[in-house]
């Protein structure tokens, strides 16, 4: 079991490449990085928009304990911001948005909708 240090590349046969150089002779050849653990994998926030389309009340359905909601257009712009999972946004123009929900564990995740 030969390892290879941390910062030094090989071929798969794990003969040493020259340091700070890159060699390429159409071949796989990887060098040694850090090894993902499970605790590393980030968490996927799953939730549900409804109604989509929306006229006044968008309402979001998630497992977890809500954070914070940011909507924002296509433009990128922000737009509206709640801490509820009951979110009106009647005020909207006529369009499609995103909308980032983020759990209290810090999860993130993003979602379109359509405003009627």
């Amino acid at each position: 079991n030969n390892k290879i240090p941390a910062g030094i590349t090989a071929d798969l046969l794990q003969n040493v490449r020259i340091h700070n150089t890159t060699v390429d002779m159409g071949c796989y050849e990887f060098g040694s990085s850090p090894v993902v653990t499970v605790n590393d994998i980030e968490t996927v926030l799953s939730f549900n928009l409804y109604p989509n389309p929306v006229n006044n009340v968008l309402n979001i359905k998630m497992d977890s304990d809500l954070s914070q909601v940011v909507i924002y257009n296509l433009q990128g712009q922000k737009v509206k911001e709640s801490t509820t999972k009951q979110v009106n946004v009647s005020n909207l123009s006529r369009g499609i948005y995103l909308v980032k929900i983020e759990d209290e564990n810090g999860n993130i995740a993003t979602k379109k909708f359509i405003k009627k």
